[in-house]
């Protein structure tokens, strides 16, 4: 059995061994999809289309689909301003780059390639790294790696987003990897989406009678129906075909934005101020940089072989609530054993490189009975 890192296990390791046993060697997932990681997952798959494409209205018509089974556990308003953010903040995205100059020459590029020694050159027999590469690019002559984030953290230029890209071991890696593969690669652009702060809202009275008025809401058409009573009083209010909630005012009544007008003012807000929401860096490596990635790649796999080999993983205390709370901290603090039974609000999977089609189809997976103390 192959072993794999992968950047964000490679992560996942620095930040707490154990951490990284519990979610790529047991193979522990919480039985709830984190938003975060799906946001960035349809995000990821937008632009996949984009790439591929796709017009701003079709790739939408497509993103529809990943939204199509809504999870028990989420609301259905919840679930609809969701699809609505991404949707539209990816039809904003197409807007702001449609004349970039960017040629794009692969997407969602898959690699697997061994992990080498750097002092000796030999490669480990056991060990491979893989990835998936957004996008190669073409800027003019020369050609890159484009690699599409989403946070929620400050991106303004000078920023520490910006700043602790410059140790980044993704970067090193991607790098690493296509060269290897044959890809003349000059570099990485680092392209970056801040995810919206604002949230749904109750209209003004003011924009409530605009609205019902006009049907217009942040410059797009609805299609919108209201329902009086015998007194001539507003009692209901249908926008595209979805109830709208109305909530009293001193004034009057007056209404909250449905998914898809909440969508309209993300659309608007991003299109108004684009710079806070996009940024785009090249971050570059030096051959000292790759050399340093390639002893610190190694010397992971090697403290997970020793892990491995005596069973014992030591836990980062300094990481359980440090940035949020650790999804395994009631695992820690509560001393549950994993070895055989599952813990409550959690599943098992046999690949814990699911993202990867390549592991799936050459069985380069990682689990509890594959680790030893190969190299």
């Amino acid at each position: 059995m192959t072993h794999v890192l992968t950047a964000s296990s490679t992560k996942t390791c620095k930040q707490c061994p154990y951490k990284y046993y519990l979610r790529y060697v047991v193979g522990l997932r919480r039985d709830r999809e984190a938003t975060p990681l799906r946001f960035g997952g349809n995000w990821h798959r937008g632009l996949e289309l984009l790439g591929q494409g796709c017009v701003a209205a079709d790739m939408q018509g497509q993103l529809a689909t990943e939204y199509r089974d809504r999870p028990e556990y989420i609301s259905p308003e919840a679930w609809e301003v969701e699809y609505y953010t991404v949707a539209s903040a990816l039809a904003a995205y197409a807007w702001y780059y449609q004349n970039d100059g960017l040629e794009v020459v692969a997407t969602e590029s898959e690699f697997c390639l061994p992990i080498t020694n750097p002092e000796s050159g030999r490669p480990s027999t056991k060990w491979r790294r893989a990835g998936k590469i957004d996008r190669r690019i073409r800027m003019g002559e020369h050609e890159m790696i484009e690699e599409h984030k989403t946070t929620s953290e400050d991106i303004a230029p000078g920023s520490d987003y910006w700043r602790n890209l410059r140790i980044d071991s993704q970067i090193s890696m991607y790098l690493s990897a296509a060269r290897e593969i044959g890809h003349p690669t000059s570099g990485i652009l680092y392209d970056v989406f801040r995810k919206p702060q604002i949230r749904p809202k109750k209209l003004s009275l003011k924009d409530a009678v605009g609205f019902l008025t006009t049907n217009l809401y942040c410059g797009q058409t609805f299609d919108v129906t209201i329902q009086r009573d015998e007194a001539k009083k507003i009692v209901g209010v249908q926008v595209n075909a979805c109830k709208a909630t109305l909530e009293p005012l001193k004034a009057g009544p007056t209404l909250r934005e449905t998914p898809a007008m909440f969508g309209a003012r993300v659309l608007q807000s991003i299109t108004e101020l684009p710079d806070q929401y996009f940024a785009r860096q090249e971050i570059a490596r030096t051959e000292a940089d790759m050399e340093a990635a390639a002893f610190e790649l190694w010397a992971i796999m090697q403290q997970i072989n020793s892990m491995s080999r005596t069973g014992h993983w030591y836990k980062n205390e300094t990481q359980c609530v440090r940035m949020g709370r650790c999804e395994f901290c009631d695992i820690c603090f509560d001393g549950v054993d994993v070895t055989n039974d599952v813990p409550d609000g959690f599943i098992r999977v046999e690949n814990p490189h699911v993202e990867l089609s390549t592991l799936k189809e050459t069985n380069h997976a990682t689990n509890c009975n594959a680790h030893d103390s190969a190299a």
